[in-house]
């Protein structure tokens, strides 16, 4: 007879020597880890380079946020050691960085200004003062600086150009077109348009760009300035940092987008210079967006594998981006069929437009949002929905059983965004919200009428 594997039980000591030993591992890996000041921490790339350094080290040590306003940056990084200064206060800069430990790094950002290459100048010249061991600095594509037609091109070469001049060992950055610009930008995002209509116009509708991911970005910047750890990060180094692929919004956004709608989104092209007219700038800050603008759309489909080189796996894609942030891509409204009680189907069922808001701010934590590709007639359950419901029901959720995209999910649902289940509720609308154990996985390639017949 087979004789069945002794079971292991862990004795109580061995289960402490093995915690303290792994406290004890985790506490040398934190102490071989340079000490990190990120500075711009309050803005998307900076905020998202903390949220990445913190998610590699484990924990909050040794890392520091430098801001103007120390309280909205406390406020965004819980725990993160936060030291006040602007970037144009050389006092204040150097006290800052006296109450970090020798051999700092640094991260190097500011927002877009026409003030951007003094306050970074003087923050690298501070900075190199006080013992900064390294920096790295958030530049632009390189097609912009080269070709110099706009945008904030003259700062970024004056500060790349400073840190060699200072002696600082550092890497520079070059990040393409971010996908969060484009998408949920104030200025480019087409997220804004398309939540009241299924379509809208871009200048870069047509033009294939090799757009990243601003986690790419911080994550590649994080590796960086952990350096200790990498092996990477010595100095003088150049990055050209792209997504995995040339996107035009046109095609392959608006088809990404479409997946989460009831119908499917159209972007069209229009005139860059018309585009940017709109906004009401000033003549000379016109010309330089318009010229920074005709570069990208022009000249910025190049594809590199800088994000695999540096983190050790390949750039997002634009399908992880849009799913990540699915619900911004969401209309503001849509329609579902709803009931009362009455003596027939026909009788009771009325259209009504519902707030996509309300139903996420509603979505329990084992729920989820869908979108509706097919909704199964049932026509017993439809009528009994209504002829059986009690008198006093009203608003009843029409529809059974259905097949759809999942747009949204609670925090203890098995299911993520873009994710196709068969489900039970409420399936004669748009959107409909249910229960993550009323759902099973379907295959994404599969039918979805012949889906939503075999959840039957």
């Amino acid at each position: 007879q087979p004789v069945a594997p002794r079971q292991l039980h862990e004795h109580p000591f061995e289960k402490h020597m093995r915690l303290r030993i792994a406290a004890c591992l985790a506490t040398v890996a934190a102490a071989t880890r340079p000490p990190v000041v990120v500075s711009g921490a309050t803005g998307r790339v900076g905020s998202a380079v903390v949220r990445s350094l913190v998610s590699r080290r484990g924990s909050a040590e040794g890392v520091y946020v430098l801001a103007r306003d120390a309280e909205k940056a406390q406020a965004m990084h819980e725990g993160v050691q936060c030291l006040c200064a602007a970037h144009d206060d050389a006092e204040a800069l150097a006290e800052a960085f006296g109450s970090v430990p020798s051999g700092f790094r640094l991260f190097v950002a500011c927002s877009n200004s026409p003030q951007q290459a003094a306050l970074e100048g003087g923050l690298c010249r501070a900075a190199h003062s006080a013992g900064c061991a390294y920096a790295v600095k958030l530049s632009t594509a390189r097609q912009v600086l080269e070709m110099k037609q706009g945008g904030p091109y003259v700062a970024h070469l004056e500060v790349e150009a400073l840190l060699a001049e200072l002696g600082l060992p550092h890497a520079v950055l070059r990040p393409n077109l971010f996908m969060d610009e484009v998408t949920m930008g104030g200025f480019l995002g087409v997220a804004g348009p398309l939540r009241e209509a299924d379509e809208c116009s871009h200048p870069f509708a047509l033009s294939p760009i090799s757009m990243i991911d601003v986690r790419d970005v911080a994550d590649c910047a994080a590796v960086l300035l952990d350096g200790a750890q990498t092996g990477r990060g010595t100095g003088g180094e150049w990055f050209d940092l792209t997504g995995p692929d040339a996107i035009a919004l046109g095609g392959e956004l608006a088809d990404c987008i479409s997946e989460l709608r009831p119908r499917p989104v159209s972007i069209t092209a229009c005139d860059a210079d018309a585009f940017v007219a709109q906004r009401g700038l000033p003549p000379a800050a016109l010309a330089s967006l318009s010229g920074f603008l005709g570069v990208l759309g022009s000249h910025c489909a190049d594809v590199t594998d800088a994000v695999r080189q540096i983190t050790g796996r390949p750039a997002r894609s634009l399908r992880d981006f849009v799913r990540d942030r699915s619900t911004v891509f969401l209309p503001s409204s849509f329609e579902r069929l709803l009931g009362a009680p009455a003596p027939s189907f026909a009788a009771a069922a009325r259209v009504a437009t519902a707030s996509t808001a309300d139903d996420l701010e509603d979505l329990a934590a084992d729920e989820v949002l869908i979108r509706v590709m097919v909704a199964g007639v049932n026509g017993g359950a439809d009528t009994f929905s209504v002829t059986r419901a009690a008198a006093e029901a009203t608003d009843i959720k029409l529809g059974a059983e259905g097949v759809g995209v999942v747009v949204a999910a609670g925090a203890e649902a098995d299911y993520a965004a873009g994710d196709r289940v068969a489900f039970i509720g409420g399936g004669y609308s748009e959107y409909t919200r249910v229960k993550a154990r009323l759902c099973n996985a379907v295959d994404e390639g599969g039918d979805a009428a012949e889906q939503t017949a075999a959840r039957v």
